[in-house]
């Protein structure tokens, strides 16, 4: 039997959706659920482990085994990826937007990395609606921790009917979110700057109409010029030999030890030019630069005396 097959497990689940509450074959995320927790094993059968996955797929309804393939929808991936320099946890989520009713996947931007060594490590997701939070463990510990935009998942194997009750959905998130102080845009809380998903799970309520045409008269310059202000006489801003606030100290010396003919850094030759590059919007693409290995001492590439502050430096003027 081949070690990498896959393996199915189908469970019956107990939904809540508001007053909604039935036993089907497939989840729904409502506004009372408080948590799901997906948990499981990943051990490295072939050392180094060079590409591929070790994610799990969460489906909305029973599939037969011998009719799965990479086209089926699915509700959750989640867990371990790695090939060549990617090495990361995936996360995606399929959601609908209660504003449209359109189904769509929102995936992880940059998922805490993975472990593809010869030991067997414990992978956990914690989706929680009510704290409006979601977390990754590895082993037990949190290697991510993030506030997300709340948002009602629903059963994708009855879209349609799920689309005529989408305004009934946001009425209850408007009702949520004015108990909660909850903005109508809300602010990016999270640990780090970058977003959590590759697009919104909640997308915000308005959106610039494009029917819509700039007036004639309107005016971009928010701020003029003062027509009363008046230049200080001691004013020295107009000269291109004005006093500069830091200058090269005429003492410091360069050391016996550097050297300006190996530079201080080199394009990385092993660096490959991604696939999605696009020219045209990036512009021409250029290895990256990484540490010269010749330049041990970090005293490599074009010198220059240290700078210090000016002492006649005196803001918009000279001295007198």
């Amino acid at each position: 039997m081949n070690r990498f097959s896959k393996n199915s497990i189908s469970k019956k689940y107990q939904a809540r959706l508001g007053s909604l509450q039935k036993t089907q074959n497939t989840m729904e995320l409502g506004l009372s659920m408080r948590e799901m927790i997906i948990k499981y094993e990943v051990t490295t059968q072939n050392q180094p482990h060079l590409c591929g996955g070790a994610y799990m797929k969460v489906y909305t309804k029973q599939i037969d085994p011998k009719e799965l393939n990479s086209t089926q929808p699915y509700f959750i991936l989640f867990g371990p990826d790695h090939c060549g320099k990617k090495n990361k946890i995936l996360f995606h989520l399929h959601t609908m937007d209660p504003q449209s009713g359109n189904w769509t996947y929102r995936k992880m931007v940059s998922g805490p990395p993975a472990l593809f060594d010869n030991l067997t490590h414990i992978y956990t997701l914690i989706l929680n609606l009510k704290k409006d939070s979601i977390a990754i463990l590895v082993d037990g510990d949190v290697k991510l921790e993030r506030k997300i935009i709340k948002q009602t998942l629903i059963d994708m194997d009855n879209e349609e009917k799920m689309k005529k009750e989408f305004n009934q959905v946001r009425q209850k998130y408007e009702k949520y979110r004015i108990q909660n102080k909850i903005p109508k845009n809300p602010p990016t809380i999270h640990r780090y700057p970058i977003p959590l998903f590759d697009a919104s799970i909640f997308p915000p309520r308005l959106i610039p109409d494009p029917k819509h045409i700039k007036p004639s008269n309107w005016v971009d310059e928010k701020f003029i010029p003062d027509e009363k202000d008046v230049k200080p006489s001691d004013w020295d801003g107009d000269d291109p030999n004005i006093i500069p606030q830091f200058i090269q100290d005429p003492e410091d010396e360069k050391p016996d030890d550097w050297n300006e003919d190996i530079p201080l850094n080199i394009p990385d030759n092993e660096a490959a030019k991604p696939q999605n590059w696009n020219e045209i919007e990036n512009g021409s693409w250029n290895p990256p630069l990484i540490p010269n290995p010749q330049c041990q001492n970090n005293k490599c590439g074009k010198w220059e005396p240290k700078l210090i502050p000016n002492k006649d430096f005196r803001v918009g003027s000279v001295n007198a």
